[in-house]
């Protein structure tokens, strides 16, 4: 027997080419470089296909061993790997390729290899004509997949951004122990990242100066570090590295992420990586998912550090200087010098001051009866003035000085301790005021309450909270305002909406939504007494925002809605629209302080309820923001309404299966070419002829117009082709396959589960049974039987479930074999 030979050769995991059943009309993109090292241990130099009588067995009985490794790691389970299949491959240019699926005895995952010649990274490859490999099988120095790629330490020094972290490295002797790792992810800082840290740490030399950016840094850490500037370095290039190649999307969903410096970890929100430095920012990642072959490089923008740095945090200003420095309290300061308070107010100590924004003091103007230019502060400013003068019997200043002494409390208070407060104490003699929430209840009762819109300013002497109104501390005569003709809910909806515009704060979205689902007539309804929780246009835009919208027109946004609301319910838009909006109205008139008492509020859809947490209201998606009360106690004829800055939403609408990568994907009028990975994603092709291919996960999938090709690959797929001349393939797993209008194919395959197609129509839709490579049609009608309603063709591992077709109708020019 010859002796052995090693055999070394690289490969593509299934999920580095699609996550899904490589197979004829399939399309994918060739990643940048193979992630898979496979070392053949043999007696002779063929890879041999799989054993025609023992099905998924290799066909090498001789002592083949084999092993697999990805990013540095061992994969696979040690058996032995045959050809299970080869596949003719074209990349745009009509150039052939010979691709080749590799399997390992009793393992789950497939791989694939090249024979002789190798694609460029980043082709679009179209998968043409498949084959099995018998007989002698292929010479292993045929194999290959490319050049793997370069480990993490190389593609750094390969590159001008990353100088600095190589330096980094070799100063504290970490080079070899990098490049020795394996599977891990590495977040490294650009020079740009270095340079920040540099200035944190007090550098002012030139920035550009590399050899002084480093220098500043070493100098830092040596006097962090007691003199020994190694140690300190050691542990924030150590809290750089994390265990497990990841990619950015998967770093988002881990709390805390794990790090090679004991017992460090940071956290994660979107691209944000939170350290456990507070007073400077933190990093984001720009430059995400560079692959290597021990692991993964995320680029990030600055340096993260595992240390709260000392002597570093910022001195808080003064009140007045902080008020004096922003755009937002112009007003406030003007009040204070012309009242002789400002040199008063900065000598306090230890008070809260309720500053009115410049927006609160124009608000005042106009309650005041000013009806001119509310952009010109100098305006507004001369008309309070004027109201004042009147007020005071002809001098301004004394009540001028008593309303700012009200926005004064001794204490500095968080905007929480103020709402705990039964009444808040201010510096003019014997006035308070109360608080509800973040609203601020003061003396006046025939003008909207202030709230506290910007909590929580630190200041040196104190706190201040930005309000949205002025407090004021007397009963102003004479402007009680005259009892309004209340308009119903469905009238007051109409009043402030109508056509797309600019302004998010009206309700056109929503009045267009009432009036597509036919609702107006129940909240038009002058004897009913309801609730209803009024989004406003920017709730619904925010709500498209999460689905994948982008962009803030009113008229785009509803499309987009529709849209995904199509999707979602997989063709019924107008009825989930109709729960979602019957999820906004109560069966009963509630006010703000029964809504906020509440634990639970029945809702119009049948047994839903809401749920309560402050000011906010709790729906049944756990994944986007839950609305906020942002007005309340509107009153109209049949009930009243609050107004919410997000949409409620019954139900959870995008459910992740605990991957946390649920895709949402609306295409366009192009043939685009659409794919997903793992989770239950939902993809819409809409117009053009599209190639929709969906990963793991229970999908929805729908065509749209054009003529469509729609795979389901794993889980148990839904598929609607729409109109046009679709193909539909659900791939494995049991699924749900409509053809929509006009002709449209089936396929089917080994492994397919058990598949119903909804919509069969004998003389125009055909069923592809190719890939089961069958003896002939009398196989088929062997199988084929009436079941129920339904005629069933029931194959082993694949069975087809027509839906309302009698098994007689069915003949032999229905099937293609």
């Amino acid at each position: 027997m010859p002796d052995s030979r090693t055999f070394n050769f690289t490969a593509f995991a299934e999920s580095d080419i699609g996550e899904g059943q490589i197979s004829t009309g399939v399309s994918f993109t060739l990643p940048p470089a193979p992630t898979i090292q496979i070392s053949v241990t043999d007696n002779d130099n063929r890879l041999s296909g799989d054993s025609l009588l023992f099905n998924e067995r290799a066909v090498d009985f001789r002592g083949q061993e084999a092993t697999l490794a990805r990013f540095g790691a061992d994969e696979g389970n040690g058996g032995q790997i045959y050809a299970e299949r080869a596949y003719e491959v074209f990349d745009q240019d009509g150039n052939r390729f010979i691709l080749v699926e590799i399997e390992q005895e009793h393992g789950d995952e497939d791989y694939f290899t090249f024979v002789n010649h190798v694609p460029e990274p980043g082709a679009e490859l179209m998968v043409g004509h498949d084959f099995n490999i018998f007989g002698r099988g292929v010479e292993y120095s045929r194999f290959g997949a490319g050049e793997p790629a370069p480990n993490i330490v190389e593609i750094a020094a390969g590159s001008e951004d990353f100088d600095l972290v190589v330096r980094a490295l070799e100063a504290a002797g970490l080079v070899e122990t990098v490049q020795g790792l394996t599977d891990v992810t590495v977040f490294a800082p650009t020079d740009a990242a270095f340079t920040q840290l540099a200035v944190d740490l007090g550098f002012e030399g030139d920035t550009s100066d590399e050899d002084a950016v480093f220098d500043a840094i070493v100098a830092a850490l040596t006097e962090l570090g007691g003199g020994d500037p190694i140690p300190l370095l050691t542990d924030v290039l150590l809290y750089h590295v994390s265990p497990g190649a990841k990619t950015a999307a998967e770093v988002d969903t881990e709390e805390a992420v794990a790090t090679l410096l004991e017992g460090a970890t940071f956290g994660s929100e979107g691209t944000e990586l939170i350290d456990n430095e507070p007073n400077v920012a933190n990093p984001n990642i720009v430059a995400p998912d560079i692959n290597a072959a021990n692991g993964t490089i995320q680029g990030i923008d600055r340096v993260l550090l595992p240390i709260d740095i000392p002597g570093n945090e910022p001195a808080p200003e003064n009140i007045v200087d902080i008020a004096a420095g922003s755009d937002d309290f112009d007003l406030l300061v003007r009040a204070l010098d012309a009242a002789g308070l400002t040199e008063t107010v900065r000598g306090l100590d230890d008070v809260t001051v309720f500053a009115p924004t410049d927006a609160a003091f124009t608000q005042l103007a106009v309650d005041l009866g000013f009806q001119g230019d509310t952009s010109d502060e100098d305006a507004v400013f001369d008309a309070i003035v004027a109201a004042l003068t009147e007020l005071g019997g002809g001098d301004p200043i004394p009540l001028l000085t008593d309303v700012l002494l009200y926005h004064v409390s001794p204490g500095a208070k968080s905007a929480e301790e103020v709402d705990d407060a039964e009444a808040v104490q201010t510096l003019l003699d014997g006035a308070t005021f109360g608080s509800e929430g973040t609203e601020l209840v003061d003396n006046e009762p025939d003008v909207a309450n202030p709230n506290i819109v910007v909590p929580d300013i630190p200041a040196e002497n104190g706190t201040i909270q930005g309000i949205d109104r002025v407090l004021l501390p007397i009963d102003i005569p004479g402007n009680e305002p005259a009892e309004p003709e209340l308009p119903t809910l469905a009238g007051i909806v109409a009043a402030s909406g109508g056509a797309f515009d600019t302004d998010a704060t009206d309700f056109d979205l929503l009045l267009t939504s009432v009036e597509l689902t036919g609702l107006t007539g129940a909240l038009n309804d002058p004897d009913a007494a309801l609730t209803v929780f009024a989004p406003n246009d920017a709730a619904f835009v925010g709500l498209t925002n999460a689905l994948g919208f982008e962009g803030e027109d009113e008229g785009e946004a509803f499309g987009f809605l529709v849209d995904a609301l199509t999707l979602l319910s997989q063709g019924d838009p107008i009825g989930l629209l109709t729960d979602i909006l019957s999820y906004h109205v109560v069966p009963a008139a509630l006010g703000s302080e029964d809504v906020l008492a509440a634990e639970s509020i029945p809702t119009l859809l049948d047994g839903a309820t809401l749920g309560v947490n402050g000011a906010s209201l709790v729906d049944a998606d756990p994944d986007v923001a839950d609305p906020n009360l942002i007005a309340l106690d509107i009153p109209v004829s049949n009930g009243i309404a609050h107004v919410l800055d997000g949409v409620l939403l019954p139900v959870d609408v995008l459910q992740s299966d605990g991957s946390n990568a649920v895709d949402f994907i609306i295409g366009d009028e192009s043939d685009e070419r659409i794919f997903t990975g793992r989770d239950d994603d939902f993809v819409f092709g809409k117009e053009g002829d599209d190639v929709i291919s969906l990963g793991r996960g229970d999908d929805t999938g729908l065509g749209g117009l054009g003529d469509d090709r729609m795979l389901g690959r794993r889980g148990e797929d839904t598929l609607d082709g729409g109109e046009g001349e679709d193909r539909l393939w659900g791939g494995r797993d049991d699924d749900q396959l409509t053809g929509g209008a006009d002709a449209d194919t089936f396929i089917f395959a080994r492994r397919s589960g058990e598949d119903t197609i909804t919509d069969f129509e004998a003389g125009v839709d055909m069923v592809n049974l190719e890939r089961l490579r069958l003896d002939g049609i009398d196989e088929v009608f062997d199988a084929l039987s009436q079941n129920g309603d339904d005629a069933l063709l029931d194959l082993g591992s694949t069975s087809v479930r027509f839906a309302g077709v009698e098994a007689s109708s069915l003949t032999a020019d229905h099937f293609e074999l």
